[in-house]
C-alpha cells in the first residue's frame, strides 16, 4: 500500500504585501511615465523609469519651476544644493523636473543648472506636467510636491520645508 503524501499550502502575508507595492509602483508608473531626461555633460540623456526609478527610490519629488520665474531662479540653487547632499548622504530618493518654461531652449539652458536629477521631457510639458499640477493642485511656480514610492502625496509644500531645512528636510518625510 503506497501512501499519498500531501503538502498544505499556507498562504504568505509578504506575498500579497509585495504584490501589492507592485501594483502600486506599476500605478505611479503610469502617473510619472517611462521615459526622462537626464544631464549629459553638455547633452541630455533619455533614461527609463525601470532604470532610475523602479525599486531604487522612497521618495519622488515633482519639481514644477521655469527659468522666468524670480522665485523659482531663487529656489532652483537650494534645491539643488540640498539634492546633492541628500545623494551623498545615501537617501532613496529622486527629483523629478516639471518645466513651465515657454520654449525648449529655455528649458534646456534652465534645466543644465540643475544638477543631476531628472526632467520630463519637454514635449510633456502641454500632456503630463499640467496632469500632474492639475492633479495635485498646484497653483503657482516653483513648486515641489513629495511623494512616496507609491505615488501617494507625502508634502505638498515641500518648497518651503526644503527652502527652512534643506538637507534636514528629508527626516521630516521619512517618518
Amino acid at each position: 500500500v503506497s501512501q499519498v503524501q500531501t503538502h498544505t499550502f499556507k498562504p504568505n502575508p509578504t506575498n500579497h504585501i509585495m504584490a501589492a507595492e507592485a501594483k502600486q509602483q506599476d500605478g505611479l508608473k503610469e502617473l510619472i511615465g517611462e521615459k526622462f531626461l537626464r544631464v549629459k555633460g553638455d547633452a541630455f540623456e533619455v533614461v527609463s523609469y525601470d532604470d532610475c526609478l523602479k525599486d531604487k527610490v522612497d521618495l519622488i519629488g515633482l519639481y514644477f519651476s521655469a527659468h522666468w520665474c524670480p522665485p523659482c531662479r531663487g529656489f532652483t540653487p537650494i534645491l539643488k544644493k540640498t539634492w546633492d547632499q541628500w545623494k551623498k548622504d545615501g537617501h532613496k530618493i529622486q527629483i523629478i523636473f516639471g518645466t513651465r518654461d515657454q520654449d525648449k531652449k529655455a528649458f534646456e539652458s534652465y534645466f543644465k543648472e540643475h544638477g543631476d536629477y531628472l526632467a520630463f521631457e519637454y514635449e510633456e510639458k502641454d500632456k503630463r506636467i499640467n496632469k500632474l499640477m492639475e492633479k495635485y493642485g498646484v497653483q503657482g511656480i516653483p513648486t515641489l510636491i513629495i511623494l512616496n514610492k507609491n505615488g501617494e502625496v507625502v508634502d505638498k509644500a515641500a518648497r518651503g520645508v526644503v527652502h527652512n531645512k534643506e538637507h534636514e528636510a528629508i527626516k521630516q518625510w521619512q517618518k
